[in-house]
């Protein structure tokens, strides 16, 4: 998890501002990566509205998935991530995302 300091504040209101500016951000991953986005949606997480990205690429030979999920909060950005094989299951990402609690 990593946490930055917003320029503005966020607030819910701001939403649907806030999901292209987290496309591109998931977009310019997905490309240092070399790899693509794969799903985007919102979803809750520490009961906020939450943007979630998989980005699927290939390091050393090996496919995996990135999980990166955003979570706003007044003015702080959480980044939760986790990555793991492309198999479908990743339930150490799951219960990280479940266990997330705001600061």
């Amino acid at each position: 998890m990593t946490v930055f300091r917003l320029a503005k504040r966020y607030r819910p209101a701001l939403w649907a501002k806030v999901v292209p500016v987290l496309d591109g951000v998931a977009a310019q991953v997905s490309s240092t990566l070399r790899g693509h986005v794969a799903g985007r949606f919102t979803t809750l997480v520490a009961g906020r509205r939450a943007r979630s990205y998989e980005i699927e690429f290939t390091r050393d030979g090996k496919d995996l998935v990135e999980r990166i999920v955003f979570v706003l909060d007044g003015r702080r950005e959480y980044q939760l991530l986790c990555r793991f094989e492309p198999d479908g299951k990743s339930p150490a990402c799951t219960d990280f995302l479940a266990s997330f609690r705001l600061a």
